[in-house]
This record gives C-alpha cells, structure tokens and sequence, in this order.
C-alpha cells in the first residue's frame, strides 16, 4: 500500500478501516491528472476531520496537531498575519522607490468641500464644486477588472516569505484584484501526467491575510494537505497511491500565475519582479535595459559634425556586456546585503 500502509503501521483502528474499504486499485490505472476544486478552506478543514476520523487515533501529538488544525484552518492566526501586513509597509516604501510604476498615483476628484473651488461651478450652483485630493492606502485599495489568479504550492513544507507574498499581493490588488488558490498533488513519481490534484481558495480579492498565513507559514499545513488527498485518494477513490509522491511543477490552476516550493524572496527586488509579472509589465530590470537601448538609439540620430558612432559589435558581444551589468548589480546587492547583516550582527551583538 506504499504511502497509506507506511503511515497506518501499528494503528489497528486505522488498518481496520482500511480492511473495510476493500480492494484498492492499482494507481497505474490513473491516466489524467484529477483535479479538485474545493469551495473554501472549510472543505479542508472537512476533509481533514474525516481523514482523522479515519485514522481514529488522536492522541498526543496528533492530538494536538488535530486541534490546532481545526481552529486555524479557515481562520489562521490573525496575530500574525497582522504582523505579517505591518512587516510588509516598509517592504512596499523599498519597492515603491526601486519602481514608482507600482504606486497608485493620487487622484483629483471633485466634492462638495475640498482643497480649493471652482468659481464657475460655484456660479452655476453645482452640487460638487470643489476639489480634493484622494488618496488611496494599500490596506483597503483594491483594483477592477478581471481578477489575477495565483496558485500556491507548499508541498515542499517551504513557502518563502509570508510578509512577502502578502507585498506583492498589496501592491497588485491596487490595479487588479487578486484572487490566491492553494494547491496540493499527489503525483506519478514516472512524471507521467497522471495522479490527483486540489485547489482551495485562501485570498479572494480582498485583504483578508489570515487563511494565506496557514498555507504560507502554519506547520501544520502539510497534515493538513495529506488529509485532504487521503481522503480523495484513498478513501473516496480507493486507489493506491505507493507510486505518487512527486509534486506540480506548475499550476494546474488554468490561467493563474505558479508560486512553487521557493516562495517569493523578501527582497524589494523580487518583490518588485513578481508584482510586474503578475500585472504583465516589465520587470525594473528590462525597463533598464530597455531605456539604455532607446538612449542608444536616441544617441544615434543626433546630427553632429562628426560621423554617428554605430554599434557594430555583434550580438554575442552585446550579450556579454549586459550580462557583465548584471553580474556588477548583483555583486552591489550582495555587498549591500551583507554589510546590512554585519550590522544587525553588531548591534544584535
């Protein structure tokens, strides 16, 4: 039974039901990739409560495990995803000055009180003849148009930064709201397409961090992943799952953008890099490289006594110098980095 036998060693009411299940199939006559959507993370928490039913033992540390399970599943723990979005204010000031192309400008809209009036609506009796500026604070603003799909994955027990994924989520639901899905999978190991996987919805488009801190940082979001394939797996299906023990490599979320087992880096620069991939803008990076280009080529035009200097260096060339840019940015980052931690280490010292 691979996985399920492993796991029900010495556990008599678990082998018991398992007994009562009768044959299981082989999971070699899994062709597809299942795929499960689940309605909210309280069908987690279901499935996890009837996978524990299951297995019928909850004493000691499962017993803890369980309880903790049950009342941070659809709520998390508002401490800290509270924590996590204070963090994230002075992430989002790094990431504002590195790419200004990320904050909401501020907006004139008109009122019936504000900063200064109009003396020709003021003459014509209108209802809003004065102006004001608005501006929008990342903890409530939230975008229009279609919303931006992501997929998570934490099979790996890693999710990166917390304070991070809840950055670049901030930062994009100011143009488009977000909406965050939690993937778990069992599959082939022969990385055939073939085996299960579910989503659970844990943002949806609003600033509700909590459900996201369970999936980012909670230790015990792995049990409860297990929980739910077991029971779809296992238990409903009644198929062997010995040979399924890789995890996705990508969404099967259609449309949605992949945060693997890596997480998101809390660093302005890949906060930056992945709120402009998920808003389908360049990267601060290529607007460099763009904008040295169009210099170049502005340079070019200018009318001068001289002959225009043309750039006759081939394209392997041209590479290599770009690539020799890149390598001195990220020696300065890196130096900047540990110059940072030498100085926490001095004053922590």
């Amino acid at each position: 039974m691979g996985r399920l036998s492993a796991s029900s060693k010495g556990n008599k009411e678990w082998i018991a039901n398992i007994t009562k299940l009768g044959e299981f199939r082989s999971s070699s006559t899994i062709k597809t990739v299942r795929i499960e959507t689940l309605a909210s993370m309280a069908a987690v928490r279901k499935l996890d409560d009837e996978c524990r039913q299951f297995q019928g033992s909850r004493r000691g540390k499962v017993r803890r495990i369980y309880d903790h399970l049950q009342t941070h599943v659809v709520d998390g723990d508002r401490a800290k995803a509270d924590k996590a979005v204070t963090l994230s204010d002075s992430l989002i000031d790094k990431v504002m000055a590195m790419d200004p192309r990320l904050a909401r400008r501020p907006q004139w809209t008109r009122s019936d009180d504000g900063i200064f009036a109009d003396a020709g609506l003021v003459a014509s009796g209108d209802d809003s003849p004065c102006y004001q500026m608005t501006r929008h604070s990342l903890r409530e603003a939230t975008g229009s148009l279609d919303p931006i799909k992501v997929a998570v994955s934490t099979d790996s027990g890693k999710a990166g930064s917390l304070v991070a994924f809840v950055a670049v989520v901030r930062i994009v639901q100011q143009f488009r709201p977000v909406h965050v899905w939690w993937q778990g999978a069992w599959l082939a190991d022969d990385r055939t397409e073939r085996g299960y996987v579910f989503h659970a919805p844990i943002v949806a488009g609003d600033m509700d961090f909590a459900r996201l801190q369970f999936v980012i940082s909670d230790k015990t979001r792995d049990w409860a992943s297990f929980g739910v394939l077991h029971q779809l797996v296992n238990v409903r299906d009644k198929t062997e799952c010995s040979d399924m023990g890789r995890h996705a490599d990508f969404s099967y979320l259609p449309g949605a953008h992949y945060v693997g087992k890596s997480g998101i880096a809390e660093t302005p620069d890949m906060v930056a890099r992945t709120a402009c991939r998920w808003l389908g803008i360049d990267s601060p990076l290529r607007c460099l490289v763009n904008a040295e280009d169009d210099a170049t080529a502005a340079l070019q035009t200018i009318l001068t006594d001289q002959e225009p200097w043309n750039d006759d260096r081939t394209d392997e060339e041209k590479r290599s110098a770009r690539n020799r840019d890149m390598a001195y940015r990220l020696r300065l980052r890196a130096e900047e980095k540990e110059a940072a931690e030498a100085r926490r280490r001095d004053k922590n010292g």
